[in-house]
C-alpha cells in the first residue's frame, strides 16, 4: 500500500514530538526504519509536494536551460498582454532560437531540444493552459536562478503546492489512526481522511465552490462533505440516508452555503449515492 504525503508528514511530526524516538515511532506506525530515516531526510521536499502525492515534490532532475524559459516566459507574459494567442509552436521556435542566441551548437549537440515533453513540463512550471492565469512567481523565478549553472538534467520538475495539513493536526490525525489497533495504521489512515489521500492540483478554500473527482465529475460541496464525513466517524450508531441529508444541509447552512443559483443546497439521494461512493462508505441505507 502507497504512503500518501500527509500520513508522512504525521509520522514526522510525531517523531518530533515524541522524544525522537526512531524505534517507538516505527513500531506505532508499523514501518521500516529505512524508510523513516527517508521521511525524515526528505521533510522539506515532503512539505513542498501537492496534497495527496505519494512522492516527495521537486524529485524529479532540474531545467537544462533555466535562463532560456526565464526569458521565454517573459516574451510570452508580454505577448499576452497585448491579446495575441500564443499557440505550442511559437514556444517551442522560440525557445530554440533563444538557446541558439546564447548557446554553441557544441554546448546544444545532444541537449534538450525542446520536445513535447519538455513543452508540457515548461507549462506546468509556470501554470501556462491551466485554469489560473500565469503570474509572475517569485518562487519560480527564485528556484531558476538557483539552477541556471546545472546544464546536464532534464526537464520533469513540478510546481508546488500549499500544504493541506499543518503539524498543528497531525496530532490528532496520530492519535485517530493509532487507535485502531486492529489494522494497519496505514490502513486505518486511508479509511479515517479518505480525503487527504487523493492528489488534487489546486486547493479550492472556499466552501462552496467546486473540485473534480478523479472521474472528472464535479463535488459542489467538498467542505461540506469533508466535515459531514468527519461527523459520520463521530457517530455511534448506524446513521440512514435521510440523517446523512439532514445534516448535510445543517453543515451547509452553518457555512452559508448555496447552490449555483443562490438558492440553500437540496442534497438528494443521488447525491447520497455519489457521496458515499467518494468515502467508500456502504451502498446500503445503512451505513
Amino acid at each position: 500500500m502507497s504512503y500518501p504525503r500527509e500520513f508522512k508528514l504525521m509520522v514526522i511530526d510525531y517523531f518530533y514530538t515524541n522524544g525522537l524516538n526512531k524505534y517507538r515511532t516505527c513500531k506505532e506506525f508499523q514501518i521500516t526504519k529505512s524508510m523513516l530515516n527517508g521521511w525524515l531526510t526528505k521533510a522539506d521536499k515532503i512539505r513542498q509536494s501537492r496534497p495527496g502525492a505519494l512522492k516527495s515534490g521537486r524529485s524529479g532532475r532540474k531545467p537544462q536551460f533555466p535562463a532560456v524559459e526565464k526569458q521565454l516566459y517573459e516574451l510570452y507574459l508580454e505577448k499576452v498582454s497585448q491579446g495575441e494567442k500564443i499557440g505550442n509552436r511559437w514556444l517551442r521556435e522560440t525557445a530554440r532560437n533563444l538557446a541558439a542566441e546564447q548557446y554553441s551548437s557544441k554546448e546544444l549537440n545532444g541537449m534538450c531540444q525542446f520536445s513535447e515533453r519538455w513543452l508540457s513540463n515548461f507549462k506546468r512550471r509556470f501554470n501556462i493552459g491551466l485554469k489560473t492565469e500565469p503570474v509572475r512567481s517569485g518562487s519560480v523565478y527564485s528556484t531558476i536562478k538557483s539552477e541556471e549553472e546545472d546544464a546536464l538534467s532534464t526537464c520533469s520538475e513540478e510546481q508546488p503546492s500549499e500544504s493541506s495539513v499543518t503539524s498543528s493536526t497531525t496530532a490528532q490525525m496520530a492519535q485517530a489512526v493509532l487507535q485502531q489497533s486492529d489494522q494497519l495504521p496505514i490502513r486505518a489512515f486511508y479509511e479515517k481522511f479518505p480525503w487527504l489521500c487523493k492528489k488534487v492540483n489546486h486547493q479550492n478554500e472556499d466552501s462552496g465552490s467546486e473540485e473534480k473527482t478523479p472521474r472528472g465529475r464535479k463535488v459542489q460541496f467538498p467542505e461540506v462533505e469533508k466535515r459531514l464525513y468527519e461527523r459520520i466517524q463521530q457517530e455511534p450508531h448506524k446513521v440512514s440516508n435521510k440523517w446523512l441529508q439532514e445534516k448535510a444541509r445543517e453543515i451547509a447552512k452553518d457555512l452559508n452555503v448555496t447552490d449555483e443559483q443562490g438558492k440553500p443546497a437540496v442534497f438528494s439521494e443521488h447525491w447520497v449515492l455519489n457521496f458515499k461512493k467518494r468515502f467508500n462508505l456502504s451502498k446500503n441505507t445503512d451505513l
